[in-house]
């Protein structure tokens, strides 16, 4: 952006959009792009993109359309690396954490676009950004208009985009770590293993007796309760749930009730898979919806009846 542009239009919109709580920052550099003002209203949670165009001509308007699609192709196609970007900033402070976490949990996100213009500038050419608004970019463009005394007005909102995220991940960890975040299981205490890809759940003193999630380093991912206390209490509690496996199996169809298996052939497990592949590429948004949306059915499933068998009353 020209140092006159930025001057002239930029800095105006960027003070315009902070005065009514859109809290901006100025050339917000994202995968080869860079946006003129990034502005984020915590009233609408919603981001707002402002292209700043201090040409005249037709031409130089119209170029608004490709970048305006190129801006939405580069959000929408590295959504979470956008808001790892803007949560990483050093604007941080106007995008909260509360608001990350929540969209996170949603799944998507507003963005709205617009184009800025000198009020003197726009006057014979803003029915052509009208048009292309209208019959391309189907009434997602929204209009500022900044005067001589630089004042800005919104003459034009648009309408949002939606963007959902999609997540690829690098890292076992940082997949598990997410199926925290998400599954908002609330249990007494929550395990990592990095080493062994687990993800354990665990609810009062009940050591041995954990929710888990399991990345099999080949794949795939195996989900549910587990019994690995000794052979005498894990038989006990097992032959106790055995008796709900009726209940159990019209909630959780695919469940698989497996005895003898681990140190000594004496633990115990209700679980099902969910195919993966073992590849770290492999692991994305869509994937991590499955995986936590099942666990939470097993222990809204499974703890009820944990709790009225009293959990096998382990004995010490």
């Amino acid at each position: 952006m020209a140092d006159k542009e930025k001057r002239e239009i930029a800095k105006p919109v960027a003070d315009f959009l902070r005065e009514g709580k859109r809290i901006p920052t100025t050339e917000f550099s994202f995968k080869g792009t860079r946006f003129d003002v990034l502005g984020y209203n915590e009233d609408e949670k919603c981001f707002y993109v402002v292209e700043c165009k201090l040409s005249k001509s037709i031409a130089g308007i119209g170029k608004t359309l490709g970048q305006i699609l190129g801006y939405h192709s580069a959000i929408a196609h590295y959504s979470h690396a956008f808001l790892d970007k803007v949560n990483s900033s050093k604007e941080r402070e106007w995008f909260q954490f509360r608001d990350n976490e929540r969209i996170i949990l949603q799944n998507e996100f507003p963005v709205k676009f617009f184009v800025a213009l000198k009020k003197e500038n726009a006057q014979k050419n803003i029915h052509h950004l009208e048009w292309i608004d209208k019959n391309i970019l189907d009434d997602h463009l929204g209009i500022i208009l900044v005067d001589k005394n630089k004042k800005c007005e919104i003459i034009k909102q648009p309408k949002p985009y939606k963007i959902p995220i999609e997540r690829h991940y690098r890292k076992r960890e940082e997949f598990l770590k997410d199926i925290k975040e998400k599954t908002l299981v609330n249990s007494t205490e929550v395990e990592f293993n990095s080493i062994r890809n687990v993800i354990r759940y665990y609810f009062g003193n009940h050591g041995s007796f954990t929710f888990k999630v399991w990345l099999k380093r080949n794949g795939p991912i195996e989900i549910g309760f587990y019994m690995e206390r000794d052979k005498k209490n894990n038989h006990k509690l097992f032959q106790m749930l055995l008796k709900y496996e009726k209940k159990i199996s019209a909630i959780l169809p695919y469940a698989q009730f497996e005895k003898k298996y681990g140190r000594r052939r004496s633990w115990r497990k209700i679980y099902e898979n969910i195919e993966w592949d073992g590849k770290i590429n492999s692991l994305n948004g869509e994937l991590l919806d499955k995986v936590s949306n099942l666990l939470c059915e097993y222990v809204k499933t499974l703890k009820p009846i944990l709790d009225e068998v009293e959990w096998g009353k382990i004995e010490r």
